[in-house]
């Protein structure tokens, strides 16, 4: 079947800067001194995640991972993993925010978060370790951290296998904030000229949206990455033409382009782009070569925050900079329910810039 005869591209985004306000700091870390966080926390290996006006994130305090959140009051601990043990990245979905526990061995807990409560299951006995996403209360959708090309649907009562392609491998599914869910395969082999395609779950039935040219030649697309963001019906992908990289939207046949490389930057950032409530947030490298992250709401593109710009803190203003340009940005942003943006930053003395202040926890208000 040729999936991709009857796309129609959309025309390309209207660049903007008045989408979102100017960033407000929610908390600073890793400097010689902190501002709404311990002193002894580190949490640039993580990613947000945000439900409602709460922010979650992973953090490290000496050996010891931590859930950790900012709310109306403040900075709190959420939970900590038992020794040895490390927490996934958070990830929102209808229920809150979702994570789960593992060692070298086996996931041993989940752990469901939302403004009233903090739930704890057991699901060392689901299998060993994985992957683990949240399709709803108390299912997940589990993936073996193995070559072996299969996902499972789990709950406390039963383990069931969910796709049943013939495939080479399945990457690691992304799900949606209602429990949607994408994931690319690659068939017939693991070498790179193999034939990849992208499938959707939805409401249990698995559907083929996309293949790229080894799969099927008539297709625009060369390739696309792994790292992939669903919301309803709607698909973000990083893919390839004979041109490019693009950001694109996929959804029923139809193809929005929300940036170009060569275009609107010079490059993406290899970080998962992300989208909630109708906007999209990414990292990359302006055409100057400034690391940047930018926005895309309603047909708009906007630039949120660049290497160099400053940054008002507890202690003044600091500047996005870092002597190591991958250290300025950190993991990949988060978005609530009302379409903010949050992400973190290395800010330095905007007159001494070997001088860090900290990393800033960033928020941006869609306006």
């Amino acid at each position: 079947m040729k999936i991709l005869s009857s796309l129609l591209l959309l025309s390309l985004p209207f660049i903007s800067h008045a989408q979102f306000g100017k960033p407000e700091l929610i908390a600073r870390y890793a400097g010689t001194t902190h501002w709404n966080a311990p002193v002894s926390i580190y949490c640039f290996f993580s990613e947000p995640a945000v439900d409602r006006e709460t922010i979650y994130l992973g953090c490290l305090e000496n050996e010891d991972y931590l859930m950790v959140k900012w709310d109306e009051s403040g900075y709190s601990e959420v939970a900590r993993a038992q020794p040895g043990h490390r927490f996934s990245f958070p990830v929102s979905f209808s229920g809150g925010v979702s994570w789960y526990e593992y060692d070298e061995l086996t996931s041993t807990r989940s752990f469901v978060a939302n403004e009233n409560d903090l739930k704890v299951d057991d699901i060392k006995k689901l299998g060993p370790v994985g992957s683990f996403q949240p399709l709803g209360e108390n299912t997940w959708l589990y993936h073996l951290k193995k070559s072996v090309p299969e996902l499972w649907i789990m709950n406390p009562s039963s383990t069931r296998p969910v796709f049943t392609q013939n495939v080479a491998y399945i990457f690691s599914p992304v799900v949606g904030h209602n429990g949607e869910a994408v994931t690319k395969v690659r068939k017939d082999s693991m070498s790179n000229s193999a034939p990849d395609e992208l499938w959707t779950l939805k409401k249990g039935e698995w559907r083929k949206v996309l293949e790229d040219t080894d799969s099927n030649p008539s297709s625009p697309w060369v390739s696309f990455r792994h790292q992939l963001a669903i919301e309803g019906d709607r698909i973000l992908i990083f893919a390839q033409d004979k041109k490019a990289e693009a950001l694109i939207i996929y959804e029923n046949g139809r193809v929005a382009e929300i940036a170009r490389a060569g275009v609107h930057l010079k490059s993406f950032d290899h970080f998962s782009a992300k989208m909630k409530s109708g906007v999209v947030a990414f990292r990359g490298v302006d055409l100057k070569g400034n690391k940047a992250v930018w926005a895309y709401y309603k047909g708009k593109l906007s630039r949120l925050i660049t290497q160099g710009d400053m940054v008002l803190t507890d202690k003044g203003y600091g500047r996005v900079h870092y002597k190591n340009e991958h250290s300025i940005f950190y993991g990949a942003p988060g978005i609530s329910q009302n379409g903010d943006v949050v992400l973190q930053a290395t800010l330095t003395d905007p007159d001494y810039p070997e001088t860090l202040i900290g990393v800033g926890i960033l928020k941006f208000t869609q306006e």
